[in-house]
């Protein structure tokens, strides 16, 4: 048995947890692709619960879940490959385009469609997404900006 497959078997446990692809906060349907450690190890989570409160994660969470249906058009958006089957006369990017144009209009948010560019489609639903699911804790204080102009870091 090869070293690899040596490790794999005696780790098993281990390897199953560190690999996971999603998000660590409870019930995030989104992948998790930000972490603290820097060796691998740490645990992962999705852009919105990255950072926050752990108190905050099921407000984040049930934010995300609510708004299911835009998620969906913004992975059609980033992975057009993955819903379509391609053929011989359109390219994943023009069927995306013509699925996510249909889809915003059942949702009426045609103000984030940029005709037949699926990239600027995105940001513009990646910024809607942004709008709505980041959840701020009301008990920080303000930051003062003229505290800042006085740190050390600014001499």
């Amino acid at each position: 048995m090869s070293t690899v497959g040596k490790y794999f078997k005696e780790n098993k446990k281990e390897v199953k947890e560190s690999y996971s692809l999603n998000c660590c906060a409870y019930g995030c349907p989104l992948l998790g692709t930000i972490s603290s450690a820097v060796d691998g190890k740490g645990k992962f989570y999705c852009r919105f619960h990255f950072g926050a409160k752990s108190s905050l994660f099921d407000k984040i969470t049930a934010k995300i879940r609510q708004m299911g249906d835009v998620l969906d058009i913004f992975n059609m958006c980033l992975f057009p490959h993955q819903y379509f089957d391609g053929d011989q006369y359109r390219t994943y990017d023009e069927m995306a385009d013509q699925a996510v144009k249909s889809s915003l209009e059942k949702l009426n948010l045609m103000k984030l469609y940029v005709e037949n560019n699926i990239y600027q489609t995105s940001k513009k639903v990646s910024s809607y997404l942004n709008e709505f699911i980041v959840v701020k804790d009301n008990t920080l204080p303000e930051i003062n900006p003229d505290i800042l102009k006085t740190q050390w870091w600014n001499k």
